[in-house]
């Protein structure tokens, strides 16, 4: 199994983000309803804008460029989605909300500059946070609804004053600890672990991956009654990735950002060059061409899941992730 090289310690930041708006809408879910096309509730789709309900790795690496901002539309062609907003209409209806959505994200070392070092994501890898039949309040730790100013913090949706400062805000944590096998799971869970707070991987979760974090913004939307998710509620925020980054991109930025720590936020892309601005309070420029093209994960015997009797039933019945 490959491990991390080059790694610094110190107390300091270590992320990177990209900012991926909103591309189109579906009742597709090609990680837990695969080849079902309308067998989910609505999703709202970020980055690649071909995922649906038949995505693969290969129809991912096929679709160029995505959603993704700042010249990072061929870099990161993964799948990232979310359950879309929706607005109870006076008739009693509901439609989805459809305003320029943006999702910031976040690609961390878990722990920050002392925790373990990192490894990046094997394409293909697919997971899933959140859960999307919550009825009562997650963990606030996975998840966080706040006002978009800062302030109070709160695991579900709720009334934000109506002014333009105060926009609903969204943030949804994923896994960072992988089982080093499979590229999913039954569940689309269990092959991935939470680390401690320093960082620290469970024994049988031993490969560190970059902490995901979804930041999404919903301009123009200050919550209420009047607001609730696809999934259901306004406690059944739940999100998921498929992983398709450019390796020489993501070794790049797995190497000069998280195992050597830096602050990577708004990182561009121009050619073959990385880069922070310099009007940003740490600038950094990373030359792309001084890593490897190829993944470490390359030649390793990484495993699909297996479709089980239980999911097929879900999509036969019509029950949405």
């Amino acid at each position: 199994m490959p491990t991390p090289t080059g790694v610094v310690y110190s107390d300091h930041i270590a992320q990177w983000n990209v900012l991926c708006t909103a591309d189109h809408f579906a009742k597709d879910d090609p990680i837990v309803f695969p080849g079902a096309p309308g067998a989910s509730h609505m999703h709202t789709f970020y980055a690649n804008r071909s995922t649906n309900a038949y995505t693969t790795l290969a129809s991912l690496s096929a679709s160029s460029p995505s959603s993704c901002g700042r010249g990072m539309g061929t870099s990161d062609l993964s799948a990232y989605w979310v359950p879309s907003l929706m607005r109870k209409n006076a008739d009693g209806t509901t439609s989805v909300y459809q305003g320029d959505q943006v999702n910031v994200v976040y690609y961390r070392r878990a722990g920050g500059g002392r925790g373990p070092g990192v490894l990046p994501f094997p394409k293909g890898l697919r997971m899933v946070a959140g859960n999307a039949k919550a009825t009562s309040d997650q963990s606030l730790s996975i998840v966080q609804w706040d006002c978009g100013s800062g302030g109070l913090e709160s695991p579900h949706m709720y009334q934000c004053p109506a002014d333009p400062s105060h926009e609903i805000h969204a943030s949804l944590v994923f896994p960072s600890c992988w089982d080093g096998v499979h590229l999913d799971s039954a569940d689309h869970k269990s092959h991935m672990a939470y680390a401690a707070a320093d960082g620290t991987c469970p024994a049988d979760h031993p490969v560190s991956l970059p902490e995901i974090t979804f930041e999404v913004d919903f301009p123009g939307v200050y919550g209420g009654s009047d607001w609730s998710l696809a999934s259901g509620g306004i406690y059944s925020l739940h999100g998921d990735f498929f992983a398709d980054w450019d390796n020489q991109v993501q070794n790049a930025l797995v190497s000069a950002c998280l195992n050597n720590p830096h602050e990577c936020g708004d990182m561009n892309r121009d050619g073959t060059t990385l880069f922070r601005p310099e009007y940003d309070p740490e600038p950094i420029t990373i030359d792309m061409t001084k890593y490897p093209t190829t993944s470490p994960w390359d030649g390793s015997n990484l495993q699909q899941p297996t479709p089980t009797s239980s999911s097929t039933t879900m999509v036969m019945s019509g029950m949405g992730h």
